[in-house]
């Protein structure tokens, strides 16, 4: 018997407001791209893994499959701006790229080495 749509499995509680999360296919590691310039993890049992602090608000968020690599993407609206991070499995940033464009959207393909971005501007990177 599956989950039913329903069922909650954990919650964790955040001082500020979640604009995207991303998963493992297997939930062993979720990211939450949040209001507060911070980017959260947490393992399967909703336990927090790490922190990773950006430079404005968090509006976007991708994990590979795999959970070893999550991605942030930041925006600010005046001026319009907009920053790519690439986290390593332990909250280490390992990419930092201003992309002149807030980023809404972002994707890893399914062997996590291609990252797909989504902004403001119109651009598909």
């Amino acid at each position: 018997m599956g989950i039913e749509p329903t069922e909650t499995l954990w919650e964790a509680k955040l001082p500020t407001s979640v604009i995207s999360v991303a998963a493992t296919p297997t939930l062993s590691l979720t990211v939450a791209a949040c209001v507060d310039k911070r980017g959260y993890a947490f393992d399967q049992n909703g336990c927090s893994l790490w922190v990773a602090d950006l430079d404005e608000e968090a509006w976007s968020s991708a994990t590979t499959q795999d959970g070893l690599f999550s991605a942030f993407g930041t925006a600010n609206k005046k001026p319009a701006k907009g920053t790519l991070y690439i986290v390593d499995h332990a909250g280490g940033i390992m990419c930092r790229e201003p992309l002149g464009s807030p980023i809404w959207s972002l994707d890893f393909d399914p062997s996590g080495t291609l990252l797909a971005a989504g902004t403001w501007f119109g651009q598909v990177i």
